[in-house]
């Protein structure tokens, strides 16, 4: 009997000296794993970082190619016939200044530009039909040859 209780207690014994190493080798690879883990999301930190300065870097050439694509398309700008009306007359805008530049007339313009591109008009009509005073301006030598506006100087017709 006091044999049995010794390979009992030694079996017992084996039993948890096994199950002691099975839960440690258990645990070194859970550690092992989490290390590898550690490692494969430092990595990915490290290309995500690389790639948002790579992305930061590109967005930055873009933005510099841009601005001297713009500052180049405003210096030429400026040196054309358009853009020396709007150094002069900065109050209008750059499309009516292009459109002054060509000679255009259009409903909704000034009078005061039409007057900067051709001159004094050969004749000034004023008349007033019981609603204010209005006006036809005439070029002998432009087509259209007269406009027509009101006392807020816009043309509202031309012939």
């Amino acid at each position: 009997m006091n044999t049995m209780k010794k390979i009992i207690s030694l079996f017992i014994i084996i039993i948890v000296l096994s199950g002691c190493n099975y839960f440690d080798k258990r645990k070194r690879r859970n550690e092992l794993k989490d290390s590898i883990q550690t490692v494969r999301l430092e990595k990915l930190q490290k290309y995500n970082n690389s790639m948002a300065e790579v992305a930061k870097t590109f967005i930055i050439k873009q933005r510099i190619k841009q601005d001297s694509i713009k500052k180049n398309e405003e210096e030429t700008f400026l040196k054309s016939e358009a853009g020396k009306i709007w150094i002069k007359h900065n109050e209008w805008s750059k499309e009516d200044c292009e459109k002054i530049a060509w000679g255009e007339v259009w409903i909704g313009m000034n009078y005061d530009m039409l007057r900067y591109e051709r001159g004094r008009p050969d004749d000034l009509n004023k008349s007033n039909y019981g609603s204010g005073n209005e006006y036809q301006a005439c070029w002998n030598d432009y087509k259209p040859s007269c406009v027509y506006y009101k006392s807020d100087y816009i043309i509202y017709s031309y012939n």
